[in-house]
């Protein structure tokens, strides 16, 4: 998770509206702020969606998905963005609306995710928005979203940041308060830039930075939300890491019981090497193969299987 994302997840958090307004939302209701981890009841590993809403629009509620990216890869990002939307309505059992949010244009993007097969289909459908097609007046008006606007263009550079900031220190009166308005371009920044080419600029404003209460509550809130998203990153790791240790302790054991000739170090050691389709590739043959050399053969080509003795 980069600076990027968790830059959008907090303007998100502090700001909203000027999003919601972008999407048509102007008499939509905000209820709440939803917590983002996706419990899956499988298996599969739990999923944590960038921001979730619970809104209300005319007496009808609904969950406003929404998922920044900088560089997508175009190909995953639509069944990511299906699994996501439907595992948020099967754990709130409400309607979603979905809204990918692009920093970078990777060109042309799927809007949905189509499967079918033997008569069975699924569609997820998702709305798909580029900084640069952003209404600049609508971020002009909110105090966190206005220092995007310059950076929303297609021809965004760092002296781009250099002007935005001149025109918050040099220029008045702002349509926000220019020390929020110097950490939210700080922020912005960090969308397009490397964040060691945008500390530079802003080192003559960190006193005044830190001497606003509510920028400090926000630069605290960006600070957690790192925090978070490398807990969150590193448990479902740490899922995955112990789901496939307790497979290969498994058929470790199983390998050894049927062919006791074989040095379990070895058959550990060789079990280690594979990856998680090699793995389950072994443990479904551990128990009908006649013998550990054909179990090698059939998970992995001789020069890959290592010497087993």
């Amino acid at each position: 998770m980069g600076a990027p994302d968790i830059t959008i997840k907090t303007i998100l958090h502090h700001s909203p509206q000027a999003f919601f307004a972008i999407l048509g939302l102007n008499g939509a209701e905000l209820l709440e702020e939803l917590p983002t981890e996706l419990v899956s009841r499988r298996p599969e590993p739990d999923r944590l969606a960038d921001k979730l809403f619970r809104m209300r629009e005319a007496g009808r509620e609904f969950l406003l998905h929404i998922e920044q990216e900088t560089s997508p890869d175009g190909v995953e990002l639509p069944f990511r963005m299906a699994e996501y939307g439907a595992r948020i309505h099967f754990q709130y059992r409400l309607p979603v609306r979905s809204v990918l949010l692009l920093s970078k244009s990777p060109g042309a993007m799927e809007t949905s995710y189509q499967w079918e097969q033997d008569g069975c289909s699924f569609e997820y459908r998702f709305e798909v928005i580029r900084w640069y097609q952003m209404d600049a007046a609508v971020l002009a008006a909110d105090p966190l979203w206005a220092p995007l606007a310059p950076l929303a263009s297609r021809n965004r550079t760092l002296q781009s940041v250099e002007i935005a900031l001149h025109t918050i220190h040099n220029h008045r009166p702002l349509p926000y308060d220019h020390q929020l308005g110097v950490v939210a371009l700080y922020l912005a920044a960090t969308l397009y830039f490397d964040l060691q080419e945008v500390l530079p600029m802003f080192v003559p404003d960190n006193k005044l930075l830190e001497s606003h209460p509510g920028i400090r509550a926000l630069m605290q809130h960006w600070r957690e939300q790192t925090i978070r998203e490398s807990k969150a990153e590193g448990k479902a790791e740490g899922k995955a890491e112990g789901k496939a240790e307790g497979m290969r302790l498994v058929v470790s054991q199983i390998l050894c019981g049927r062919f006791p000739e074989v040095d379990p170090a070895a058959v550990d050691g060789w079990l280690r090497l594979l990856d998680d389709t090699g793995l389950q590739a072994a443990a479904a043959l551990s128990l009908k193969a006649g013998a550990f050399a054909d179990i090698q053969a059939a998970v992995c080509p001789p020069d890959a299987q290592g010497e087993i003795r």
